[in-house]
């Protein structure tokens, strides 16, 4: 019993002196978050898929042709301009084991992009 330490400290440091250290530490971090801005100049625009129009179009016609759905070429475009592939093929997979795989296709999709 003779090795423990007072009430008034912690690891055998003052509770005052403690407590004033860790406030100097708090109060010297820094956010990391502070150079995002720097990193990331247009972070704005990270997530958009940009493709050519020949791209566009050849992912809305595999998409006409595996659902069968000609009427919806222009959603599929808008589909193929907004998504990623893996999202857009992802939900194709999906979509096929439903019920409705052109309704739920549409349904996914719109699901995605808001």
């Amino acid at each position: 019993m003779k090795n423990k330490p007072k009430d008034d400290t912690f690891l055998g440091v003052s509770w005052s002196m403690f407590m004033t250290s860790l406030s100097n530490l708090l109060s010297e971090r820094h956010n990391v978050n502070d150079n995002v801005g720097k990193a990331l100049p247009n972070n704005d625009n990270v997530n958009i898929v940009r493709r050519t129009k020949g791209e566009v179009d050849a992912i809305a016609d595999k998409l006409v042709t595996e659902l069968n759905n000609p009427g919806a070429r222009l959603f599929y475009c808008k589909v193929a301009w907004t998504l990623s592939e893996s999202d857009i093929y992802k939900n194709l997979e999906i979509a096929k084991m439903g019920r409705n795989p052109q309704k739920y296709f549409s349904w996914l999709c719109k699901h995605n992009m808001k």
